[in-house]
C-alpha cells in the first residue's frame, strides 16, 4: 500500500472511533469489568467509582476498553502511571501503518508465511526449527503424512498463517505409538485430525525442538519461548531491543502461549535474568512467584545465551527493514538459540504486563 492513502487512514479510523466513544460506555457498564479480581490484592485499592472514570476515561481517548486494566495494576493506589503505557489497539494499528503502509517496500509477507520465514533465515544464516514438509489439500492420500507418522520422532504442525498458538499440533511418534498434544491416540486418528485442519489451509510439518535444561526445568511439556521486541531507530539507522518476557506453557497445556493459558514472565534486558512474578492473561488468572506445575521461583533464572538472543534479533531484524517493529518468539536450545516466528502485528500487553510501559520508548521511536 501507498503513503499516499496514510490520510485517508486516519481519517477512517477517526471516524470509526468516534462511534466506538459513544457505545463502548454501555458496554463497559454492562460487562461487569470494574469488578474484576484484582491482580495485587496485596495493595490498598482504589475506589470502584475511580477505577469506572479511569476506564471511561481511557474510551474517550482511545476509543477503546483497556483490558488489561486490572493485568497492568491501575487499579491500586500509586503503583504504576497509566501515561506510560501504550494502548493495545493503538499499538497494533500505529505499527501497520509503519510496518506495511508507509514503507515504499512491504516485507511483512516473509513473517507471515511460516515457510518462506524459515527457508529464508536458513539462507541467512539463522536458526530455526528444521522442516519436515508442508501440506496441502487432503491429507489423508499424503505420501508425506503417512512417512512421517510411521517413522519416530517428535513434530509440531502448524497452520501456515496460524497466530496465538491456534491451530497447533503437538506429536509424538515412538513405536507405533502416537500421542496428540500428549495424549495418546490412535494413527487413524491424526489422519483424519489433519485431514480435516488442512481442508482450510496449508500446514507445516517442523521437527520438535529440545530446549535448554534451564528452560526446561520451569515447565517441560511446552517449548518455552522468549518474546523480544526490537525496534528500528530511522534516526541512526539501529535496531534496539525494547523489551522481553519468557512465555512459559502451564496446566499440562502443549503451547506456551499467552492466550492459552500460559505465564509470561518478564525478562531484565541488561542481565538476561527473569523477573519475580509471571502474570496470566486476563481472565485466566492472576500473577505467580512460583511456576503452579513445577514449583521452580521465577525470579533470578538466567536465559542461557541471552547475549547471542540480543545479538542475532538484532541482526535478522536489519535483513527485514524497513519493518519498524518486530515480536521474536525465540527457543532456547542446550547450545544455542533458535528462532520460532516473527511478527509483525503482535499484542505489546504481554510485554508491559510482565516488563514495563512502552509508551515513553515507543514514542521517541516513532518521532
Amino acid at each position: 500500500m501507498n503513503a499516499k492513502y496514510y490520510k485517508a487512514i486516519v481519517f477512517l479510523r477517526e471516524c470509526s472511533l468516534m462511534k466506538r466513544r459513544i457505545s463502548l460506555p454501555i458496554k463497559l457498564i454492562s460487562s461487569g469489568f470494574i469488578y474484576s479480581e484484582s491482580y495485587f490484592p496485596e495493595l490498598p485499592r482504589k475506589s470502584r467509582f475511580l477505577v469506572f472514570l479511569e476506564l471511561l476515561g481511557h474510551i474517550i481517548k482511545f476509543g477503546s476498553i483497556e483490558w488489561h486494566y486490572f493485568s497492568y495494576g491501575f487499579d491500586i493506589k500509586g503503583l504504576r502511571n497509566q501515561s506510560e503505557y501504550l494502548d493495545d489497539n493503538w499499538f497494533l494499528w500505529k505499527s501497520s501503518m509503519l510496518n506495511t503502509v508507509l514503507p515504499e517496500k512491504d516485507k511483512t509477507c516473509i513473517l507471515r508465511d511460516k515457510q518462506l520465514f524459515s527457508e529464508l533465515l536458513s539462507v541467512w544464516g539463522f536458526d530455526s526449527p528444521r522442516i519436515i514438509g508442508r501440506l496441502d489439500g487432503t491429507a489423508m492420500d499424503n505420501p508425506l503424512l503417512k512417512r512421517v507418522i510411521s517413522s519416530d520422532g517428535d513434530y509440531f504442525f502448524k497452520p501456515l498463517d496460524g497466530q496465538c498458538g491456534q491451530g497447533i499440533i503437538e506429536v509424538s511418534i515412538s513405536e507405533g505409538k502416537c500421542l496428540i498434544n500428549g495424549v495418546s491416540a490412535k494413527q487413524e486418528d491424526l489422519l483424519n485430525r489433519i485431514g480435516l485442519l488442512v481442508q482450510k489451509g496449508g500446514y507445516l510439518i517442523q521437527e520438535r525442538i529440545r530446549q535448554h535444561p534451564v528452560i526446561d526445568a520451569l515447565y517441560g511439556k511446552s517449548i518455552n519461548t522468549i518474546r523480544l521486541l526490537t525496534v528500528f531507530d530511522r534516526r541512526n539507522n539501529t535496531v534496539v531491543p525494547l523489551s522481553a518476557v519468557l512465555r512459559v506453557g502451564a496446566n499440562g497445556n502443549v503451547v506456551d502461549n499467552w492466550a492459552a493459558g500460559g505465564l509470561a514472565v518478564g525478562i531484565d534486558l541488561d542481565s538476561g535474568r527473569l523477573r519475580e512474578w509471571g502474570f496470566y492473561k486476563h481472565g485466566k488468572g492472576t500473577k505467580t512467584k512460583f511456576h503452579p506445575d513445577s514449583g521452580v521461583p521465577f525470579l533470578g533464572v538466567e536465559i542461557p545465551f541471552w547475549n547471542e538472543v540480543i545479538t542475532k534479533a538484532k541482526s535478522l531484524h536489519h535483513h527485514l527493514l524497513p519493518i519498524f517493529v518486530i515480536g521474536w518468539d525465540i527457543a532456547i536450545t542446550p547450545d544455542r538459540p533458535v528462532f520460532i516466528e516473527g511478527n509483525d502485528n503482535m499484542e505489546v500487553s504481554i510485554n508491559q504486563e510482565a516488563d514495563k510501559g512502552l509508551k515513553n520508548e515507543m514514542y521517541s521511536l516513532i518521532n
